[in-house]
């Protein structure tokens, strides 16, 4: 992925990380992605191990913006990934709708596949 450092973009590939975890935020309402919010992980691994909570990142994707991080886990297997999402701080347009997204948000989810694996990447070439 490009990471912006030091007023430019440039291309890093994952050192020991071996799996991506990406996390959508969504309007159930609309579907619309929610951003600006605060989205951290913890991943449970299939022996029981807890890794994180991690922050997960704002990921400007071409076909889905996410929240994503690349971790380190210890092995395949289900996993359990719960996630925290603080609400957003942004303005609200809408004296309906805008009322939404006032209170953190905890999910968990169970049996998530997790298969192990992540190679270098050629940057795309301008």
């Amino acid at each position: 992925m490009y990471s912006f450092r030091d007023g430019a973009l440039s291309w890093v590939n994952p050192e020991e990380e071996n799996v991506h975890v990406e996390i959508a935020v969504c309007d159930a309402a609309d579907g619309r992605f929610v951003p600006a919010v605060g989205v951290t992980a913890t991943l449970v691994t299939p022996g029981g191990e807890e890794l994180g909570p991690y922050a997960q990142e704002l990921v400007w994707h071409p076909m889905l913006y996410h929240y994503a991080r690349n971790w380190v886990v210890p092995e395949d297997g289900e996993y359990t990934l719960r996630v925290h999402i603080d609400p957003p701080a942004f303005m609200r347009h809408d004296e309906v709708n805008g009322r939404r997204f006032t209170e953190p948000v905890d999910v968990e989810f169970t049996g998530v596949k997790i298969q192990r694996g992540a190679e270098p990447v050629t940057p795309p070439q301008p």
